[in-house]
Formats: C-alpha cells, structure tokens, sequence
C-alpha cells in the first residue's frame, strides 16, 4: 500500500479489548500505514446476561479502547454486535459515549439478521437524531 502509494483505507475490527486494539497497533506501524480500528462491544441483554457484563463496564472498555487507539493515531469507527436487538436507551448511552470519546465514525449492523427494512429506518432515524444531530447527550 505505502510502496504504490495505494488511496485505499484499511480497517481491522477490535472488541473493545486493549489487546486487540495492540495488534492493530503493531501492524499499522510495522506498514507504516494509516488504519482504523472498527470497535466493536456487544450491546443487548442477551449479551449481557451471557457474558455476565454491565453497561458501566462496557462503558470503561469503550472509553479505555478508544483513548488508546487514538492515542496510537489510530482513528476509530464504533460499532455494536447485536445492536438491533438493544433497547434503544441503551444503544444512545453507548454511541454517544463513543462519539464523545473521539470516534469518526459510527456503525450499525445487523449481526444477527433480525431487522426489517422497516425497523432499519426506525433505528438508523432515532440514533441519527437522538445521538448525532442532538449533540451526543449522556
């Protein structure tokens, strides 16, 4: 990439692990080349419950995640697993955190294919005015 000075982005997905985002960290500069971290956390209480998480421990994982990839010049983009199955409460706290954080980009994916294009409107619309355009509140 850097050789032909190729104008491609790379991305590598991380859980909001610090060891994950250290792998990231070791290939970017070994290339000496510019990627970003795609962050990503479960987010439905059905991950919680499995995992035995709370949100304020997610919250510490995206925040310690985030600050250490930027730190690292990493940019980052944040993503939930199962996010279209998170109430959506939940699912502002975490992006808005994110974004505050310094994430440049945010994602949405339905990881486990139960969204209806319907309900991909409804979230894509609540978490557009709800996180982004309300200034990230929370």
């Amino acid at each position: 990439i850097k050789a032909e000075k190729l104008r491609i982005k790379i991305c590598a997905l991380a859980r909001t692990q610090l060891s994950d985002i250290e792998a990231i960290v070791d290939v970017s500069q070994k290339a000496q080349v510019p990627m970003e971290a795609i962050v990503i956390v479960g987010s439905s209480k059905v991950r919680h419950f499995v995992e035995g998480w709370d949100l304020k421990q997610i919250e510490k994982w995206i925040t310690a995640s985030i600050k250490f990839a930027l730190k690292n010049n990493l940019t980052v983009n944040f993503l939930t697993e199962d996010g279209t199955r998170t109430e959506p409460e939940t699912l502002k706290r975490l992006y808005a955190l994110a974004i505050r954080k310094g994430a440049k980009t945010v994602t949405l994916a339905d990881t486990v294919g139960a969204i209806t294009p319907k309900g991909t409107r409804k979230i894509v619309r609540f978490l557009k005015n709800e996180v982004i355009k309300s200034g990230c509140p929370g």
